[in-house]
């Protein structure tokens, strides 16, 4: 009997499918199965023989919480002058998960400025409110947002982004340098509840398990930015002294120069009065548009100016003296002596 040799190739293929989601930047949807079959195809007697599905196995995608909070002003440091407006800190929120998410916003502020919380955003001075849009500037569609408790701001898609706004009302009062901290919280939700998100785990390949992959780990990321004040330190100083007693009645109070020894302000005698400001050296900013008004007394009568040291202009109009300057630096300090005659 004749022998048969035999010879068989044998070849296994892998087929990898995903059923039932998406795909998104952040990854695979929770809930989308994924399986994978094998093929076997080999040879035998010179005929090709396949198997398909021969094996196969299945799991369901897992659910990643994952997203970003950052602050997005240079330094963390959002420079105010006092009184200022609409003074907007910006924090990035970017869901970085394979899910929808909402988000609970808490903020908790401290400083010597006393910034305190508005919910309704109406604007006054000394308050801050919190707002949320999908553009980091401060737009009208933002919508204002109460931090007070767990309430979410809504959900965000998966690579979704918002932005948080701080919007300060600075008061007119709050000094050169101070300063208040800003510690803001973004805290992972359920989507379209304002349940705090929690771990899930052990449901198995067939199940849905939530991990925790943000940078803590935890579901909550938190960033810290500061107001701090920019103004000028502001301080004044006035002076009188007699020039002259003008005993003989022939002094020329506007202009004359101060007789040594004058100190009876008797009627007829020229008094000077000294008036200066000074911006501190230490100070962080210019004193823009400064102006000094000097209402001269019952009892004297205006003579004059005997010097200007430092103003741009000085003028006196029924008895009252104004003097105005653009800007008076750190450092820098202007003067004016006015003269006037005791009636």
């Amino acid at each position: 009997m004749p022998r048969t040799h035999l010879t068989r190739a044998i070849a296994v293929a892998s087929l990898l499918s995903l059923t039932g989601g998406a795909a998104f930047a952040a990854g695979t949807e929770p809930g989308t199965s994924v399986s994978s079959t094998v093929s076997i195809s080999y040879s035998s007697g010179g005929t090709t023989i396949t198997q398909d599905d021969a094996a196969s196995v299945e799991f369901v995608v897992d659910r990643k919480v994952d997203f970003s909070f950052q602050g997005q002003d240079a330094g963390g440091t959002v420079l105010a002058d006092q009184g200022a407006d609409e003074q907007v800190m910006v924090f990035r929120l970017e869901n970085e998960g394979n899910d929808a998410s909402g988000y609970d916003i808490d903020v908790a502020s401290a400083g010597d400025i006393g910034l305190t919380h508005d919910p309704a955003g109406g604007g006054e001075p000394g308050t801050y409110s919190v707002y949320v849009g999908t553009e980091s500037d401060l737009a009208p569609e933002d919508a204002v947002y109460d931090h007070e408790g767990t309430t979410t701001i809504g959900d965000l898609p998966a690579d979704a982004v918002r932005f948080v706004k701080i919007v300060a009302h600075v008061p007119g009062d709050a000094g050169d340098a101070a300063t208040d901290t800003f510690d803001v919280t973004a805290t992972a939700l359920d989507a379209g509840t304002n349940t705090v998100t929690t771990e899930v785990t052990g449901q198995g390949l067939q199940g849905i398990d939530t991990i925790f992959t943000d940078p803590g780990e935890d579901g909550t990321e938190q960033a810290t930015e500061r107001y701090v004040i920019q103004a000028p330190q502001l301080s004044a100083d006035k002076t009188a002294a007699v020039v002259s007693e003008n005993l003989t009645g022939d002094f020329d109070c506007g202009a004359g120069s101060a007789v040594s020894g004058a100190e009876a302000a008797v009627p007829g005698a020229c008094v000077e009065y000294v008036i200066s400001v000074t911006n501190a050296e230490e100070a962080s900013t210019d004193a823009v548009n400064v102006t000094i008004t000097d209402e001269l007394p019952e009892g004297i009568t205006y003579a004059g100016i005997a010097a200007n040291t430092g103003f741009d202009t000085v003028n006196e109009a029924g008895g009252t003296v104004t003097a105005e300057l653009a800007a008076l630096p750190p450092g820098a300090t202007a003067s004016v002596r006015i003269r006037a005659t005791v009636n």
